[in-house]
């Protein structure tokens, strides 16, 4: 028996009541001019980050979101003061598929979660009130 037959029978129908389908809605919660969205990639080796990193780039412009950037190297970029953002749009990232890995580099840390936590939040009130 297929997990979606188990939940079929359990539920009595595909459980489309509690979960929320992905891709594009009529109804949007944000004003997308005011959207700085920051994609940060982490962790070991993923072969096909940079199809993730593109798609989710055309999916944000689809939605009007032009500041979109990449956070370079993990979590390491955000409190590693040598590194920093990067702009994406759909040029940037357009033939981003073609290469394996992730463009932006990945890392598994580097620095304690609390250091991370307050280099983020240091890291978005600057960038939110225009200090670089």
């Amino acid at each position: 028996m297929t997990a979606v037959k188990s939940w079929s029978i359990l539920l009595g129908k595909f459980p489309d009541f509690w979960v929320h389908r992905a891709g594009p809605h009529k109804q949007i919660y944000y004003e997308p001019r005011e959207v700085k969205a920051a994609i940060v990639t982490c962790g070991g080796l993923c072969p096909s980050l940079n199809d993730v990193i593109r798609q989710i780039v055309f999916t944000l412009e689809k939605y009007g979101v032009k500041n979109i950037v990449g956070i370079p190297f993990g979590y390491r970029g955000f409190f590693d003061e040598r590194l920093s953002e990067m702009p994406l749009s759909r040029r940037v990232v357009q033939n981003l598929n073609l290469n394996g890995g992730s463009f932006s580099g990945v890392s598994r840390g580097g620095g304690k979660v609390d250091e991370i936590v307050d280099s983020i939040q240091v890291f978005w009130v600057q960038r939110k009130n225009g200090i670089k």
